[in-house]
Protein backbone atom coordinates (compact mmCIF):
# COMPACT_ATOMS: atom_id res chain seq x y z
CA UNK A 1 0.00 0.00 0.00
CA UNK A 2 1.20 3.21 -0.73
CA UNK A 3 1.15 5.46 1.77
CA UNK A 4 2.74 8.91 0.40
CA UNK A 5 -0.27 10.31 -1.50
CA UNK A 6 0.39 12.94 -4.61
CA UNK A 7 -2.78 14.71 -6.10
CA UNK A 8 -1.74 16.33 -9.58
CA UNK A 9 -3.79 19.48 -9.29
CA UNK A 10 -4.55 22.20 -12.37
CA UNK A 11 -1.27 23.96 -12.38
CA UNK A 12 0.76 21.79 -9.23
CA UNK A 13 3.42 19.54 -9.60
CA UNK A 14 3.08 16.34 -7.59
CA UNK A 15 5.45 16.61 -4.99
CA UNK A 16 6.43 14.78 -1.56
CA UNK A 17 5.71 17.67 1.45
CA UNK A 18 8.90 18.97 1.96
CA UNK A 19 8.00 19.44 5.72
CA UNK A 20 7.69 15.24 6.16
CA UNK A 21 11.38 13.52 6.60
CA UNK A 22 11.83 10.56 5.05
CA UNK A 23 10.95 7.24 6.67
CA UNK A 24 14.08 5.28 8.13
CA UNK A 25 14.74 1.97 6.50
CA UNK A 26 12.70 -0.70 8.04
CA UNK A 27 10.89 -3.41 7.15
CA UNK A 28 7.42 -2.72 5.62
CA UNK A 29 4.78 -3.12 8.65
CA UNK A 30 7.16 -3.66 11.12
CA UNK A 31 5.02 -4.41 14.58
CA UNK A 32 7.75 -3.93 16.22
CA UNK A 33 8.15 0.23 15.30
CA UNK A 34 4.45 0.86 16.20
CA UNK A 35 3.61 3.35 18.98
CA UNK A 36 -0.01 3.22 18.56
CA UNK A 37 -3.08 1.53 19.57
CA UNK A 38 -5.72 3.04 17.12
CA UNK A 39 -5.79 5.73 14.82
CA UNK A 40 -9.04 7.74 13.86
CA UNK A 41 -10.20 10.30 11.48
CA UNK A 42 -13.94 12.31 12.00
CA UNK A 43 -15.30 14.60 10.01
CA UNK A 44 -17.92 16.75 10.91
CA UNK A 45 -21.11 18.59 9.24
CA UNK A 46 -20.84 22.12 8.45
CA UNK A 47 -23.60 24.62 6.45
CA UNK A 48 -24.39 22.34 3.38
CA UNK A 49 -23.77 19.07 2.52
CA UNK A 50 -20.31 18.04 3.93
CA UNK A 51 -19.69 14.52 4.77
CA UNK A 52 -19.86 13.51 8.02
CA UNK A 53 -18.15 10.18 9.22
CA UNK A 54 -15.56 8.46 11.54
CA UNK A 55 -13.19 6.04 10.87
CA UNK A 56 -11.06 4.00 13.13
CA UNK A 57 -8.07 1.61 12.17
CA UNK A 58 -6.76 -0.16 14.91
CA UNK A 59 -3.17 -2.15 15.68
CA UNK A 60 -5.02 -5.78 15.06
CA UNK A 61 -6.09 -4.60 11.72
CA UNK A 62 -9.80 -4.47 12.70
CA UNK A 63 -11.24 -1.12 10.76
CA UNK A 64 -14.32 0.36 12.25
CA UNK A 65 -16.45 3.33 9.73
CA UNK A 66 -19.35 5.11 11.10
CA UNK A 67 -21.52 6.97 8.10
CA UNK A 68 -23.86 9.46 9.44
CA UNK A 69 -24.99 12.46 6.83
CA UNK A 70 -23.94 12.95 3.28
CA UNK A 71 -21.65 9.43 2.57
CA UNK A 72 -21.70 6.86 0.31
CA UNK A 73 -21.91 4.20 2.96
CA UNK A 74 -24.19 5.00 5.66
CA UNK A 75 -24.57 3.35 9.30
CA UNK A 76 -22.01 1.87 10.86
CA UNK A 77 -19.57 -0.94 8.73
CA UNK A 78 -16.81 -2.66 10.43
CA UNK A 79 -13.55 -4.14 8.76
CA UNK A 80 -10.09 -5.27 7.96
CA UNK A 81 -7.04 -4.25 6.77
CA UNK A 82 -3.62 -6.02 7.27
CA UNK A 83 -1.69 -5.44 10.42
CA UNK A 84 1.17 -4.67 7.89
CA UNK A 85 -0.67 -1.91 6.57
CA UNK A 86 -1.38 -0.36 9.76
CA UNK A 87 2.09 -0.46 10.95
CA UNK A 88 2.98 1.25 7.59
CA UNK A 89 0.15 3.86 8.66
CA UNK A 90 1.36 4.59 12.56
CA UNK A 91 4.63 4.77 11.40
CA UNK A 92 3.90 7.64 8.49
CA UNK A 93 1.82 9.43 11.10
CA UNK A 94 4.34 9.24 13.95
CA UNK A 95 7.36 10.72 11.69
CA UNK A 96 4.76 13.31 10.29
CA UNK A 97 5.05 15.13 13.12
CA UNK A 98 1.44 14.99 14.41
CA UNK A 99 1.92 14.90 18.29
CA UNK A 100 4.24 18.17 17.95
CA UNK A 101 1.50 20.25 15.91
CA UNK A 102 -1.29 22.79 17.74
CA UNK A 103 -4.34 20.76 19.18
CA UNK A 104 -6.94 23.12 17.42
CA UNK A 105 -6.28 25.41 13.96
CA UNK A 106 -9.52 27.60 12.46
CA UNK A 107 -10.54 30.23 9.82
CA UNK A 108 -12.92 32.55 10.49
CA UNK A 109 -16.82 31.99 9.28
CA UNK A 110 -19.42 29.76 10.84
CA UNK A 111 -19.91 27.28 8.33
CA UNK A 112 -16.94 25.01 7.81
CA UNK A 113 -16.84 21.46 8.83
CA UNK A 114 -14.02 20.68 11.48
CA UNK A 115 -11.87 17.01 10.87
CA UNK A 116 -9.92 15.66 13.85
CA UNK A 117 -7.20 12.85 13.40
CA UNK A 118 -6.89 10.97 16.72
CA UNK A 119 -3.71 8.61 17.56
CA UNK A 120 -3.73 6.55 20.83
CA UNK A 121 -0.44 5.34 21.84
CA UNK A 122 0.24 2.10 23.03
CA UNK A 123 -0.10 2.92 26.91
CA UNK A 124 -3.28 4.35 26.20
CA UNK A 125 -2.78 8.02 25.99
CA UNK A 126 -4.55 10.07 23.17
CA UNK A 127 -3.55 13.09 21.10
CA UNK A 128 -5.90 15.14 19.07
CA UNK A 129 -5.50 17.43 16.40
CA UNK A 130 -8.62 19.14 14.85
CA UNK A 131 -8.82 21.97 12.32
CA UNK A 132 -12.19 23.97 11.41
CA UNK A 133 -11.89 23.88 7.58
CA UNK A 134 -8.64 24.20 5.94
CA UNK A 135 -6.70 26.12 8.19
CA UNK A 136 -3.94 23.85 9.17
CA UNK A 137 -0.43 22.84 8.71
CA UNK A 138 0.53 20.86 5.16
CA UNK A 139 1.31 17.43 6.89
CA UNK A 140 -1.79 17.42 8.57
CA UNK A 141 -3.82 17.50 5.21
CA UNK A 142 -1.64 14.67 3.76
CA UNK A 143 -2.34 12.96 7.24
CA UNK A 144 -5.97 13.22 6.57
CA UNK A 145 -5.91 12.21 2.86
CA UNK A 146 -3.68 9.06 3.73
CA UNK A 147 -6.25 7.79 6.05
CA UNK A 148 -9.70 9.00 3.58
CA UNK A 149 -6.58 6.47 1.06
CA UNK A 150 -6.83 3.63 2.69
CA UNK A 151 -10.55 3.03 2.98
CA UNK A 152 -11.30 1.67 -0.38
CA UNK A 153 -8.68 -1.58 0.54
CA UNK A 154 -10.84 -2.34 3.51
CA UNK A 155 -13.12 -5.30 3.21
CA UNK A 156 -16.26 -3.88 4.81
CA UNK A 157 -19.42 -5.47 6.20
CA UNK A 158 -22.62 -4.03 7.75
CA UNK A 159 -23.02 -3.94 11.76
CA UNK A 160 -25.98 -1.42 12.06
CA UNK A 161 -28.14 -0.20 8.98
CA UNK A 162 -28.46 3.35 8.69
CA UNK A 163 -31.72 5.02 10.86
CA UNK A 164 -34.56 5.28 8.66
CA UNK A 165 -37.32 5.98 10.84
CA UNK A 166 -38.97 8.61 10.12
CA UNK A 167 -38.76 11.79 12.96
CA UNK A 168 -40.82 12.59 15.30
CA UNK A 169 -43.06 15.58 15.56
CA UNK A 170 -41.49 18.63 15.93
CA UNK A 171 -41.93 19.67 19.25
CA UNK A 172 -43.38 22.62 19.42
CA UNK A 173 -41.78 26.19 21.90
CA UNK A 174 -44.16 29.37 22.54
CA UNK A 175 -42.81 32.63 24.55
CA UNK A 176 -43.66 35.84 24.68
CA UNK A 177 -43.41 37.07 21.08
CA UNK A 178 -42.65 33.53 19.33
CA UNK A 179 -44.40 31.04 18.38
CA UNK A 180 -42.35 28.21 16.73
CA UNK A 181 -40.96 24.24 16.28
CA UNK A 182 -37.72 22.97 17.16
CA UNK A 183 -36.34 20.44 14.49
CA UNK A 184 -34.94 16.92 15.72
CA UNK A 185 -33.07 16.32 12.83
CA UNK A 186 -30.08 18.62 13.80
CA UNK A 187 -26.61 17.74 15.14
CA UNK A 188 -28.22 18.27 18.18
CA UNK A 189 -31.67 19.32 19.65
CA UNK A 190 -32.27 22.62 21.02
CA UNK A 191 -33.99 22.80 24.44
CA UNK A 192 -36.41 25.33 25.16
CA UNK A 193 -33.85 27.27 27.38
CA UNK A 194 -31.61 27.91 24.16
CA UNK A 195 -34.72 29.41 22.30
CA UNK A 196 -35.73 31.11 25.64
CA UNK A 197 -32.49 32.96 25.33
CA UNK A 198 -32.08 33.44 21.52
CA UNK A 199 -35.89 35.47 21.60
CA UNK A 200 -34.41 37.44 24.87
CA UNK A 201 -31.86 38.63 22.51
CA UNK A 202 -33.14 38.59 18.80
CA UNK A 203 -35.07 41.94 19.03
CA UNK A 204 -31.80 44.11 20.24
CA UNK A 205 -29.56 41.88 17.13
CA UNK A 206 -32.01 43.41 14.89
CA UNK A 207 -32.30 46.65 16.18
CA UNK A 208 -28.42 47.19 15.77
CA UNK A 209 -27.24 49.59 13.15
CA UNK A 210 -25.01 46.70 11.48
CA UNK A 211 -27.87 44.99 10.03
CA UNK A 212 -29.71 48.08 9.13
CA UNK A 213 -28.76 47.93 5.36
CA UNK A 214 -30.25 43.87 5.23
CA UNK A 215 -33.24 45.24 7.07
CA UNK A 216 -33.84 48.61 5.38
CA UNK A 217 -37.20 48.65 3.84
CA UNK A 218 -38.93 45.05 5.34
CA UNK A 219 -41.00 44.48 8.41
CA UNK A 220 -39.25 42.11 9.90
CA UNK A 221 -38.35 44.98 13.05
CA UNK A 222 -41.85 45.87 13.14
CA UNK A 223 -43.58 42.32 12.59
CA UNK A 224 -41.17 40.64 14.43
CA UNK A 225 -43.59 38.65 16.41
CA UNK A 226 -45.81 37.71 13.90
CA UNK A 227 -43.38 35.31 12.33
CA UNK A 228 -43.44 31.44 12.39
CA UNK A 229 -39.59 29.88 13.40
CA UNK A 230 -37.88 26.92 13.05
CA UNK A 231 -35.08 26.19 15.13
CA UNK A 232 -32.44 23.52 13.73
CA UNK A 233 -29.29 22.48 15.83
CA UNK A 234 -25.87 22.84 14.27
CA UNK A 235 -22.16 22.64 14.82
CA UNK A 236 -20.38 25.60 13.65
CA UNK A 237 -16.58 26.65 14.32
CA UNK A 238 -17.07 23.50 16.36
CA UNK A 239 -19.61 25.07 18.83
CA UNK A 240 -22.96 24.36 19.05
CA UNK A 241 -25.56 27.15 17.30
CA UNK A 242 -28.85 27.50 15.97
CA UNK A 243 -30.16 28.25 12.51
CA UNK A 244 -33.41 29.50 12.72
CA UNK A 245 -36.25 29.97 9.48
CA UNK A 246 -38.89 32.50 9.67
CA UNK A 247 -41.81 32.46 8.04
CA UNK A 248 -44.24 35.47 7.63
CA UNK A 249 -46.88 34.18 5.06
CA UNK A 250 -47.32 30.55 5.84
CA UNK A 251 -50.39 30.51 3.55
CA UNK A 252 -47.32 30.69 0.77
CA UNK A 253 -47.46 26.79 2.02
CA UNK A 254 -49.32 24.03 0.35
CA UNK A 255 -50.82 24.07 3.94
CA UNK A 256 -51.15 26.52 6.44
CA UNK A 257 -49.37 24.20 9.60
CA UNK A 258 -46.85 22.82 6.88
CA UNK A 259 -43.86 24.85 8.51
CA UNK A 260 -44.45 22.75 11.68
CA UNK A 261 -43.36 19.32 9.74
CA UNK A 262 -41.77 20.36 7.29
CA UNK A 263 -38.37 22.38 6.62
CA UNK A 264 -38.66 25.67 5.16
CA UNK A 265 -35.66 26.62 3.09
CA UNK A 266 -34.69 30.04 1.34
CA UNK A 267 -33.90 29.75 -2.04
CA UNK A 268 -29.89 28.80 -2.58
CA UNK A 269 -30.09 26.98 0.75
CA UNK A 270 -28.87 23.57 1.52
CA UNK A 271 -30.69 21.85 4.13
CA UNK A 272 -28.26 21.79 7.37
CA UNK A 273 -28.99 17.97 7.32
CA UNK A 274 -31.16 15.36 5.65
CA UNK A 275 -34.71 15.93 6.07
CA UNK A 276 -37.95 14.04 5.12
CA UNK A 277 -38.95 17.01 3.04
CA UNK A 278 -38.45 20.34 2.71
CA UNK A 279 -39.74 23.37 0.44
CA UNK A 280 -37.14 25.57 -0.76
CA UNK A 281 -38.98 29.22 -1.18
CA UNK A 282 -38.25 31.40 -4.21
CA UNK A 283 -39.20 34.74 -4.06
CA UNK A 284 -41.41 36.46 -0.75
CA UNK A 285 -38.99 38.70 -0.05
CA UNK A 286 -39.26 39.56 3.64
CA UNK A 287 -41.65 37.06 4.16
CA UNK A 288 -39.23 34.56 4.80
CA UNK A 289 -35.59 35.22 6.20
CA UNK A 290 -32.89 33.39 8.51
CA UNK A 291 -29.99 33.72 10.89
CA UNK A 292 -27.57 32.15 12.89
CA UNK A 293 -27.00 32.60 16.93
CA UNK A 294 -23.93 31.14 18.91
CA UNK A 295 -25.47 29.30 21.90
CA UNK A 296 -22.07 30.09 22.98
CA UNK A 297 -20.52 33.35 22.28
CA UNK A 298 -23.91 34.77 21.91
CA UNK A 299 -23.49 35.95 19.00
CA UNK A 300 -25.34 36.61 15.84
CA UNK A 301 -24.41 35.94 11.75
CA UNK A 302 -24.86 34.94 8.50
CA UNK A 303 -28.57 37.29 8.41
CA UNK A 304 -30.34 36.54 4.91
CA UNK A 305 -33.37 37.85 3.87
CA UNK A 306 -35.24 36.18 0.60
CA UNK A 307 -35.16 37.98 -2.97
CA UNK A 308 -38.49 39.59 -3.22
CA UNK A 309 -38.79 37.53 -6.77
Amino acid sequence: MVLVLCLALAGHACSAPPSLPEPAPATRGDQRRVIYNEISLTRTGCFGTCPIYTVVYRRDGTVTYTGERHVDHAGVHEGRTGKADFADLAQFVERSGLESLDTHYRVPGTDKPTTTVTVTRLDGRTVSVSEYGRSGPPQLWVVQRVIDGMLPDVQWRALAAPNTTAAPPAPTVHGPGYDGVVMVAGAWTPSAADVREFESRLAGYVATPDVQPALQGTRIRQKLANYKRQYWGIIAEGRRALLVSFIYDSSTLAAPEEWRTTAVLLEGDDPPYPVLSGIAIAGGGDKFFRLVYDVESKRFSRLRVNSPI
